[in-house]
């Protein structure tokens, strides 16, 4: 698995556990959840801020030809 594993409240890093207090746990999630509504207020804004018809002209330029999917 490498030298990186997680594990309930323990970080391996280069095979030497790290204990992680709730407190770290509880911020993360914080952070993590900040982040998520901050790319929804962005998202939200940015569709806002254009018309339906530049909507169906973006959506007319992002379309992809049936064939042409590339992964």
């Amino acid at each position: 698995m490498g030298d990186r594993r997680r594990a309930e409240g323990v970080v391996l890093l280069g095979g030497g556990p790290v204990a992680r207090g709730a407190g770290v746990a509880a911020r993360g999630d914080e952070v993590a959840g900040a982040r998520k509504a901050a790319e929804l207020r962005l998202y939200v804004a940015l569709a806002d801020a254009i018309t339906a018809e530049q909507a169906d002209e973006l959506r007319k330029i992002l379309k992809v030809p049936e064939g042409k999917h590339r992964s």
